[in-house]
């Protein structure tokens, strides 16, 4: 017999627990097992970080999980230094593509000046809002 627990706010290993009877299902299908996290920081004079950039190459791709850029730091290019270094990075290290997703108030103007195009949107997300999925060329 199964028994089944029911957990709000569930505790890091309740979610590894659950993520690794996935990746190890995944590892079984994948061409390619190699996936490493990379992450770049912007740092102010003192030492603070004022933003950042994380994510995961896996084979070709870069998937884009985080960029943020503190608000007394933005507009000053921060962002879009942040997402050219991994870029770069991701280049180097053999991605050809990149994919990230966004909410409407967050990047979804940002992301096209850059050259991603836009691969999917969701509207009335979580209410009223929309996230959008992008992707990039690299080559």
């Amino acid at each position: 017999m199964t028994a089944f627990e029911y957990a709000m706010e569930p505790d890091e290993a309740v979610k590894s627990s659950i993520h690794e009877i996935l990746r190890a299902y995944n590892r079984e299908h994948f061409e390619i097992l190699d996936e490493r996290e990379i992450a770049i920081t912007a740092k102010d004079d003192d030492g603070a970080v004022v933003g950042g950039v994380y994510g995961t190459m896996f084979g070709q791709w870069l998937e884009i999980e985080v960029l943020a850029v503190a608000p007394g730091h933005r507009g000053r290019g921060v962002g879009s230094d942040l997402l050219s270094r991994i870029e770069q990075a991701g280049r180097e290290h053999g991605c050809r593509y990149a994919l990230l997703n966004t909410f409407d108030f967050q990047g979804r103007d940002f992301y096209p000046k850059y050259g991603y195009r836009q691969i999917g949107e969701i509207q009335g997300y979580p209410l009223t809002g929309s996230q959008h999925w992008f992707v990039k060329d690299l080559r």
